[in-house]
């Protein structure tokens, strides 16, 4: 049987926010729980509050579906989940992509540097390296702390 790959942490992290752990059985039979079943053999997906019920009582018979249809429990196969996964998971990773574009256009990058530079005193001394000879107002306060 061809073991499950390990999932991105992408993956991991969406299908933790929905509270869904994987119900796997291990090469060797053992049914356990995992929320990253790599190297699993068969893996079935179901909420986290269920899991640990369906593994408990699959290990007996070693039949992960039919202890899920004992005890009411919906099953998904871990292809479809993670091809779900995948494809919304994109749609997020796209929606972040188009609005950090837009962000960035609007504020990031030479929007910051096309604004005039203005020296301000009112909140702090003013500078002797940025204010210094730049008008007569300035150079006032500058000899006021030339005079301190």
């Amino acid at each position: 049987m061809p073991t499950i790959q390990p999932l991105s942490l992408v993956e991991r992290d969406y299908l933790a926010a929905f509270g869904v752990t994987a119900v796997c059985t291990s090469r060797t039979g053992k049914v356990f729980t995992s929320e990253n079943p790599c190297d699993a053999s068969q893996v079935f997906w179901c909420k986290s509050t269920d899991a640990r019920r369906v593994a408990d009582l699959a290990q007996r018979n070693g039949d992960i579906v039919g202890a899920a249809s004992r005890l009411q429990v919906q099953l998904t196969e871990h292809v479809k989940l993670i091809a779900r996964v995948r494809e919304r998971t994109g749609r997020i990773e796209a929606a972040l992509q188009h609005t950090l574009k837009m962000f960035n256009q609007e504020y990031g990058g030479d929007g910051w540097r096309r604004r005039p530079r203005v020296c301000r005193s009112w909140t702090t001394k003013p500078r002797r390296r940025n204010c210094a000879g730049s008008s007569p107002r300035w150079s006032a306060g500058v000899d006021w702390l030339r005079n301190r």
